[in-house]
């Protein structure tokens, strides 16, 4: 897919990460990147140019550090900077169909009051309709590896393409992870054989070498580290990319209402943060 990056520009430190991080792909790739701040609607019906004006002020301020930032990371990128008006879900959505990614700094609040914080990036991940990247505010700085989980399934193998090749891009090694499930039996007391567990363990194992093969030949340089756990696939993917520089998973959703949902797995990751996150469509 060919088209821009689109970096959602806000006020928080999130997105300032956001920014660096869509700057330091573009150097590497050459990807063209897109400043994009979304204002919401209401100020420019307000009638009120004064509240136009300084809201219009703030947000070209918000996008020149951003564009700022760009030129000390990549100075040769190209670089556009727009405001939009609208909610944002809505704006990028529309904007997406015609992006390769769209770079969104997660606003996941550590409040524990009742509040919408923490639902942008997940919200835009869920109904865009390319990858985007949600990026937290943590520090990378020593972390190496990047995680992707694999399933066999077509969202994952386009996860897995997309993780190789930022691999690749980075010199990190590339940690696939398949996790599968003890199976429960409720209402039972039920000790399952230990050949029978080793089977689900060799299972695990063929699926992963399944999903892998013709991928890693295109990336000889790039090392693969295959790993095959028991246990809750988001917890398995999590401890994984605990210490990464990427995670990346594909999205599950299907079906019509498929762009407002997002599978188990994506969605406990995206709630809880430990790495930049990519989720492939």
């Amino acid at each position: 897919m060919t088209g821009s990056v689109l970096v959602d520009v806000n006020d928080s430190p999130a997105s300032g990460r956001a920014v660096e991080w869509a700057a330091a792909r573009a150097a590497d790739l050459g990807a063209p990147l897109r400043l994009v701040h979304v204002m919401h609607e209401s100020v420019r019906q307000s009638g009120d140019t004064r509240v136009a004006d300084a809201a219009e002020s703030s947000a070209d301020a918000l996008l020149e550090r951003a564009a700022a930032t760009v030129a000390q990371i990549a100075p040769s990128a190209e670089v556009t900077s727009v405001i939009e008006y609208g909610d944002p879900l809505k704006v990028f959505v529309r904007l997406s169909e015609d992006a390769e990614l769209i770079v969104v700094g997660s606003d996941t609040s550590t409040d524990e009051r009742p509040s919408r914080r923490g639902t942008r990036g997940f919200r835009i991940a869920a109904a865009s309709k390319t990858a985007v990247a949600v990026i937290p505010d943590l520090d990378l700085t020593g972390r190496r590896g990047v995680v992707v989980g694999a399933d066999g399934s077509e969202p994952s193998q386009n996860a897995l393409a997309f993780a190789i090749a930022e691999a690749d891009r980075l010199g990190e090694p590339l940690i696939a992870v398949n996790a599968w499930t003890n199976p429960v039996v409720y209402g039972y007391d039920v000790t399952f054989p230990v050949e029978y567990l080793d089977d689900l363990d060799e299972a695990g194992q063929r699926t992963l070498d399944h999903a892998l093969e013709g991928i890693t030949s295109a990336y000889p340089n790039v090392d693969v580290q295959r790993v095959v756990v028991e246990g809750d696939p988001v917890i398995a993917l999590a401890d994984a990319a605990g210490t990464a520089s990427l995670l990346v998973i594909g999205s599950h959703g299907r079906g019509a209402v498929a762009r407002l949902l997002l599978g188990s797995v994506s969605h406990g990751l995206l709630a809880h943060l430990v790495a930049p996150t990519v989720v492939v469509r």
